[in-house]
């Protein structure tokens, strides 16, 4: 499945929009898992059931539902492949886009059906008749506490809570004690003062617990989505870069230079390259064919 790694964004979309009759702008919008489930069903037709596909889905329950469905339909036709969605719900570029590079791949690989309708096929799905119009919004449907790590959204409401619940418990023992001592007809409230006391005590450990654990829970969170904006921030100069070497690759006729030709393929190869393949080492490109390539091409000085 190596090769199905060395397509590009506007492929896969342009792919997708042909296959299913989708007017899709980007990657990221075949997130709520409902492309992927008509694929499936394009490639082996009645064996999803797409009258349960929600294709108006914007919440995060209802995401895993569409994505239930695919893995069931896997199951059933004995397809190996695991199916990352707590990556794929996010709506990230990166992970949607392998993810739809692989179904790509295994679409080739299996002749689908040529008799299939998209729009007949998916008609019975909720929110079907938009779905050609537009999908949800890329990373519309989550927020940092239904993630995995996310911070709970008010961590001093727990905290005044928990107090609540010490106070309240420490005052009905303190006044089960005094209504016990006046039914003995003695009065031993002063001796049993301690144990009043060590229950508000073990709910301030309680209470610096979890402080502290939301603490670092918090900084966690920090880190990842710290993580994810400079990810994100390389994958867009990236994908420039992808773009670029694609018009040139494009726009290029029969008097193409051999060594431009050479280093556009050198430099596609080391995008593309992924944890399961090599990626050229830099002696690969010769000094003499990058002078010549600069040579040859009027390159602007500066990309902005």
């Amino acid at each position: 499945m190596d090769a199905g790694y060395f397509v590009g964004r506007k492929e896969i979309v342009d792919w997708v929009n042909e296959t299913l009759q989708l007017s899709l702008s980007k990657v990221e919008q075949t997130a709520s898992g409902a492309v992927a489930c008509q694929l499936l069903d394009r490639i082996y037709p009645g064996k999803v059931p797409l009258g349960k596909v929600n294709w108006d889905a914007k919440l995060d329950y209802e995401f895993l539902s569409n994505y239930k469905i695919l893995q069931n339909a896997f199951t059933r036709l004995k397809i190996d492949k695991h199916l990352p969605v707590e990556k794929l719900v996010r709506a990230k570029y990166q992970d949607n886009l392998e993810f739809m590079q692989w179904f790509k791949r295994f679409y080739e690989l299996n002749n689908p059906a040529l008799d299939y309708d998209p729009v007949a096929a998916r008609a019975g799905g909720k929110g079907a008749g938009g779905a050609a119009r537009i999908l949800p919004a890329a990373g519309s449907s989550f927020s940092n506490s239904t993630r995995v790590g996310g911070t709970p959204s008010k961590p001093v409401a727990g905290r005044s809570n928990s107090r609540s619940i010490g106070s309240s418990a420490s005052t009905s023992y303190t006044s089960g004690c005094v209504a016990r001592d006046k039914e003995n007809g003695g009065s031993r409230t002063i001796s049993n003062k301690p144990k009043v006391a060590s229950v508000p005590l073990m709910d301030e450990v309680l209470v610096q617990k979890a402080e502290a654990l939301q603490q670092e829970n918090a900084t966690l969170q920090a880190t990842i989505e710290g993580l994810e904006k400079e990810r994100d921030f390389y994958f867009e100069k990236l994908t420039v870069v992808e773009e670029m070497l694609q018009e040139r690759q494009a726009g290029a006729g029969d008097d193409v230079i051999p060594e431009v030709a050479e280093l556009v393929e050198q430099i596609f190869k080391v995008l593309y390259a992924t944890e399961s393949t090599t990626a050229p080492p830099a002696s690969v490109v010769s000094v003499e064919s990058s002078e010549a390539a600069a040579a040859a091409v009027a390159a602007p000085s500066a990309v902005v």
